[in-house]
């Protein structure tokens, strides 16, 4: 295993439990404009990008939650490449 797969499977790891974290906590902090459907599989994916369904606690935790979408998106890309050049 070269060097940089290993550093994209732990950054991978990383990021993606911690994003998974923040959103099942941000489940606690729905207003009263989210569904039932929001509160029962509020944190799929999209979840940070729904700032309108969350008090300012939870928008705060969307916005730390967008960011690591985009380190997300960022190590896809990493992958791309990295497995391109094997």
């Amino acid at each position: 295993m070269t060097v940089w797969i290993f550093i994209l499977l732990i950054a991978s790891v990383a990021v993606g439990a911690t994003y998974t974290v923040l959103g099942l906590k941000a489940n606690d902090y729905l207003n009263e404009k989210a569904s039932s459907l929001d509160r029962s599989i509020g944190w799929i994916f999209w979840w940070s990008f729904s700032k309108d369904k969350y008090n300012e606690e939870g928008k705060r935790l969307c916005a730390h939650g967008q960011v690591l979408a985009l380190a997300i998106f960022a190590l896809y890309a990493g992958w791309y490449f990295v497995l391109l050049r094997k």
